[in-house]
């Protein structure tokens, strides 16, 4: 879990990619 990659990539796609797989995360994390 970085955030390096929100910040790096400036792209709307993969900032999109990014936070679903970080919310996907913590969903499991948090269950």
């Amino acid at each position: 879990m970085d955030g390096k990659g929100l910040t790096n990539e400036p792209s709307s796609s993969n900032d999109r990619i990014k936070i679903i797989m970080a919310l996907s995360e913590w969903t499991i994390f948090l269950e």
